[in-house]
């Protein structure tokens, strides 16, 4: 079975790309540019380079619809939100027999839209935090409407005339500055929520679903992340399913009907304790290494979903099993040490974090991306970060 992944400059792709070659598959890397994380990888067999799908769409389809005839494909597997947006309204630019694995464009949208997946949410009984919706070109009426708030677009991404543009979530402390940036932020206007402030812990599921019904989940927590006071994570822990995060996330994505992997996100209200919806991502998730460290193989098991072959069912993990994403955990600590952001609440005191980063031999520790039997895609990742950081100290110099 040959497979070609996108977005090989991602750590996700990488781990589905060891993933999938140890499995025995014959898995090809896909990027905008000729060499990537995934691709220095021993069990890549090839690359693809196609135009960047972020301002070509057209050229991006078309580069992986040529690659999937000379490669004679049996399935490609979109990795982001972009990719994924694009191919699902495109499968059928694809041969027959080139399986693209994404749900079609209603589907998608259904999940990745937070206005529509928040408002399904409210049907269902699953708390949200959400006050008020803006539709698209609305201007909402500001009276009574919670401070602080959070104002999150309905997309993480939107897509313009000249391209797709990345969205933020935004922080108001009042209702006239909620109402300027409403007014003032032209994201804003393809749609928004306006939601009351949750403080608490982040609750992660992550799901593999067959026509709506989940077939595996996995949970874990952030124990760091970049930048410290709130980001990707860094190192992250295997944890226990969450019984009521679990019966939500279950609700959802069986109303959805969703097929193939998901990341339903909460955050449990440190007062009331339970999970509140903040979004779904359909899609693989950032740390997908942990699960697969844990005992939960995604990648494989997704693509056995999306090739008709019989999938595993729910099987016990090894929870407490830790992922490690080394050169991100750097930045957090440098981040901690020179930069001037807040830590979080909970954070350890500099000493302690310094000691803590330094055990290297933990035994319930993996590395994301180092490995002695794949030392490829680490290696690059050093000249990566390495070039990176003195072209930055150059541009401070001048």
């Amino acid at each position: 079975m040959r497979i070609l992944l996108t977005d090989g400059d991602q750590r996700s792709t990488l781990a589905a790309v060891r993933a999938l070659g140890r499995a025995g598959y014959e898995v090809y890397v896909a990027e905008s540019s000729a060499g990537s994380l995934a691709s220095r990888s021993r069990q890549c067999r090839g690359t693809v380079v196609y135009p960047s799908p972020y301002d070509n769409e057209s050229g991006f389809v078309e580069a992986l619809v040529g690659a999937a005839t000379r490669l004679d494909l049996h399935l490609v597997l979109p990795m982001t939100d972009i990719t994924s947006a694009v191919l699902a309204e495109r499968r059928d630019a694809f041969a027959p027999q080139v399986r693209v694995a994404v749900p079609d464009a209603d589907t998608f949208w259904r999940a990745s839209d937070k206005n529509a997946l928040h408002r399904l949410a409210d049907q269902l009984g699953v708390p949200t935090p959400t006050t008020q919706y803006v539709d698209r070109g609305e201007l909402p009426d500001m009276s009574g409407i919670p401070v602080p708030c959070v104002i999150k677009p309905a997309r993480s991404r939107v897509r313009t005339e000249s391209g797709w543009v990345k969205t933020a979530v935004l922080r108001a402390d009042s209702a006239d500055e909620a109402a300027a940036l409403l007014n003032g932020r032209p994201e804003l206007r393809y749609g928004c929520m306006i939601q009351r402030v949750v403080e608490g812990d982040g609750v992660g599921l992550f799901a593999l679903c067959d026509r709506g019904e989940p077939r595996l989940l996995f949970a874990h927590r952030r124990l760091r992340e970049k930048p410290p006071w709130g980001g990707v994570s860094v190192l992250r822990e295997a944890v226990a399913i969450d019984p009521v995060a679990a019966d939500y996330a279950t609700r959802l994505l069986r109303a959805l009907c969703w097929h193939g992997v998901a990341m339903v996100e909460f955050k449990r209200d440190r007062v009331t304790r339970v999970p509140i919806l903040m979004e779904v991502n359909a899609r693989f998730w950032g740390s997908l290494q942990l699960a697969i460290d844990a005992g939960v193989n995604f990648p494989v098991e997704a693509v056995k979903l999306w090739l008709g072959e019989p999938i595993a069912t729910q099987t016990a993990y090894h929870v407490g099993v830790r992922s490690r994403w080394l050169l991100g955990d750097l930045d957090h600590l440098l981040l901690r040490v020179f930069g001037n952001g807040p830590a979080p609440p909970d954070a350890p005191a500099l000493p302690a974090l310094l000691f803590d980063f330094c055990r290297f031999l933990r035994r319930d520790t993996r590395f994301e991306v180092e490995s002695w039997s794949d030392p490829g895609p680490s290696l690059y990742e050093i000249r990566t970060y390495a070039s990176n950081l003195f072209r930055t100290l150059g541009r401070a110099n001048h």
